[in-house]
């Protein structure tokens, strides 16, 4: 009797079970379905109205022959492609606590509605991931921001040896006679499926936003730079990046020579099949040559990107300083303190001097490091936003006034432009203040998923998160971050220099943000673009 009921439980459960397995797959398969330029995909309704499609191939894999090429149109597919699951990460050494990965079929792209069926047309905001761009993935949760009334679109694009290495080879077997940048190649093919198929989504292909962090935010700078990317984008947001982030572009001879020196490494010699033994090689022998190329922090010099005549025909720099990019309205900030520099003194006087040389002495007091009569080096207090003076001076050096210089450039040259400053700590770590990337989770709106790492998210910082969404999007909805309910959001001109700052206190406005450290970086950066003009001519 007891084993017959036990049976019957046991067939009961199994029922249920087979019940609701059977509904999700009737509700997986009753998903919205569109049409882009590849064929049919099917995605997945949301709770809250909207619908999310995930894993579009935007491009061909990049393998075999068409590895270190151009991304070619993607191939057509017969039926309905599931999109429900997000595509492949791209290649890459582990870095930063995120594992390797040795796929390089990862040309795809997600899309979130913020309703479905769409009714009419919604700004749409590309998302360009950071990483150096050797690392990272673009598969982040769009949810939240879209529920603002945006489409969101973000991708994967080749990275580290994969999407910039540059060599004397591949320019001689282009058309163009160019090589390298493939990574952002890809970025414009993404922009151009964009164009052809968001208003399948609900989106406008006339008011589209790019925006991004890390090297994302220097990848939306570059194309501004590039004839390749005109007419994609309207407005452009970048988060702690500029296109001075790591020396800003290189020249394609240059280029050309590190990529000589990965060919050495990978085992492809110098010889006239060097290109050909690169192709055959698995990418796992790849990633470790790169590994050697790259050396101890994963990133070469310049994040690998090159003037090569095609994408960037011309320095992006030059560029921007003579007001010549693509006219676009800009958000541009930077994290109170991104990376961390120095801690002893007399290393930090160091740093200083190897960077600045004759303005080192100038810049010294203005990070409170001196020197006494005995030679003693001696550094202030660590600032409570802004840590030691080492800190200060990577930040401000990497970020924060490059970033500066950028928002002048673009203001002069008649765009609209805005800055702005990151200063929450990271939850629980006042110690730390607000480092590099901290602000993602508050612009995407997943402080949520992040409370398993960090647990101490309090109504501050939520508050912030909802600010910084809709300053985005209605930046992204009108070329104005402002909107009414919300503090006023000056505009940076360069008579004024105002920002807004993110603080746990709120939003706060400001003017001339580190000016007297910035001033003495702009004449850094002049004098090395003099002393790079003169070594040309």
């Amino acid at each position: 009797m007891v084993a017959r009921t036990h049976n019957r439980v046991l067939t009961t459960v199994a029922v249920l079970f087979l019940a609701l397995f059977l509904s999700f797959r009737a509700f997986a398969e009753n998903g919205p379905v569109v049409s882009v330029s590849g064929g049919q995909v099917r995605g997945v309704a949301l709770t809250d109205g909207g619908a999310v499609f995930k894993g579009i191939p935007y491009a061909q894999a990049p393998l075999g022959e068409l590895r270190w090429k151009p991304p070619a149109a993607a191939t057509h597919w017969a039926g309905v492609r599931d999109a429900g699951e997000f595509g492949g990460t791209c290649a890459q050494n582990p870095m930063w606590g995120m594992p390797k990965v040795t796929n390089e079929d990862c040309l795809y792209l997600n899309v979130w509605t913020p309703a479905w069926p769409a009714a009419g047309l919604k700004p749409v905001m590309v998302w360009i991931h950071g990483g150096g761009n050797v690392a990272g993935s673009g598969n982040e949760n769009g949810k939240s921001l879209a529920q603002y009334g945006v489409v969101l679109v973000s991708f994967n694009y080749r990275l580290g040896l994969f999407g910039f290495l540059a060599h004397p080879e591949l320019t001689a077997e282009s058309p163009d006679h160019a090589s390298g940048n493939y990574g952002l190649m890809d970025q414009v093919a993404a922009l151009k499926w964009v164009q052809e198929n968001i208003k399948t989504f609900g989106g406008d292909p006339s008011n589209v936003t790019i925006f991004g962090e890390s090297a994302g935010a220097m990848d939306v700078n570059l194309l501004m730079a590039s004839p390749m990317a005109k007419g994609l984008f309207k407005r452009v947001i970048a988060e702690s990046g500029s296109i001075l982030l790591s020396g800003g572009a290189q020249p394609l001879p240059v280029a050309e020579k590190g990529g000589v020196k990965f060919a050495e490494l990978a085992g492809a010699g110098t010889g006239p099949d060097a290109l050909k033994k690169l192709r055959a090689a698995t990418v796992d022998q790849l990633l470790e040559a790169f590994s050697k190329y790259a050396g101890p922090e994963g990133i070469p010099d310049g994040l690998m990107v090159a003037v090569d005549g095609k994408v960037l025909p011309r320095s992006p720099a030059e560029l921007f300083m003579v007001g010549k990019q693509i006219p676009a309205a800009l958000i541009i900030g930077i994290n109170a303190r991104e990376f961390g520099g120095p801690a002893d003194a007399a290393k930090a006087k160091k740093f200083i001097e190897n960077e600045y040389g004759p303005l080192a002495a100038q810049t010294l007091p203005l990070y409170g490091i001196s020197i006494g009569p005995d030679g003693g080096v001696s550094q202030a207090e660590p600032d409570p936003k802004y840590g030691k003076p080492g800190d200060q001076f990577n930040t401000d050096t990497t970020f924060r006034c490059p970033s500066s210089v950028v928002a002048e450039w673009n203001s002069r040259a008649g765009n609209a432009t805005y800055q702005y400053q990151f200063s929450l700590s990271v939850p629980g770590h006042p110690e730390i203040g607000a480092p590099h990337a901290s602000e993602v989770p508050y612009v995407f709106g997943t402080l949520d998923e992040q409370r398993a790492m960090r647990p101490n998210y309090q109504s501050t910082d939520y508050a912030a998160s909802k600010a910084m969404q809709e300053y985005w999007t209605n930046f992204a909805k009108t070329g104005s971050p402002d909107r009414k309910g919300l503090p006023a959001w000056p505009q940076y001109e360069a008579d004024s220099k105002k920002y807004v700052e993110f603080t746990d206190k709120g939003v706060e406005t400001g003017a001339d943000l580190r000016q007297k450290q910035c001033e003495v970086f702009a004449r850094w950066v002049k004098t090395k673009g003099e002393k790079s003009a003169s070594a040309v001519h």
